[in-house]
Order: structure tokens, then C-alpha cells, then sequence
């Protein structure tokens, strides 16, 4: 099959096991979303331990990294919905 034919059957309700994969489609993008903040999340937590593993001054200055950059996100963020 080529790719234009994959992609016909994909969206085509009537294919595949599972019949209608609209919800696939619509619960994808939210999962997506979900593992970007775990794993956002995840790597502050990681980072933040390991430099208060080295030292409490490295840790510190970790810790306020990590709520500057997550606070000039949330900016970015809130402006974009705007």
C-alpha cells in the first residue's frame, strides 16, 4: 500500500478494527499533552535533586531556574491564549 492509501484507510470511519477512529484521533493530542508535562515535570525534579546532591548553593540556584523558566512559560503560554 502506499502512503496516500494508508492515510485514505486511516481516515476512511468505515475501516479499520475499531470502526470510527475519530476518538483516536481527538485522544492523542491530549495524551501528547499529558507526557509533555510529566516529563517537564519529571526533568525539574531530576535536575533539582541532583544539584542539591552536589551542593544546598547549586540547588538553590537550581530550584530558582527552574521556577523562572516554568513562570516565563506559563507567560508565553497565557499570552498565546489570549
Amino acid at each position: 500500500m502506499t502512503s496516500a492509501e494508508v492515510e485514505a484507510w486511516f481516515n476512511n470511519p468505515e475501516s479499520g478494527l475499531l470502526g470510527n477512529t475519530m476518538i483516536f484521533k481527538r485522544l492523542f493530542p491530549l495524551l501528547w499533552r499529558i507526557f509533555d508535562i510529566l516529563c517537564y515535570i519529571l526533568a525539574l525534579i531530576a535536575l533539582n535533586w541532583a544539584m542539591f546532591s552536589w551542593n544546598k548553593i547549586a540547588g538553590a540556584l537550581a530550584l530558582a531556574f527552574s521556577f523562572a523558566i516554568t513562570g516565563l512559560i506559563s507567560e508565553i503560554l497565557h499570552r498565546k491564549g489570549d
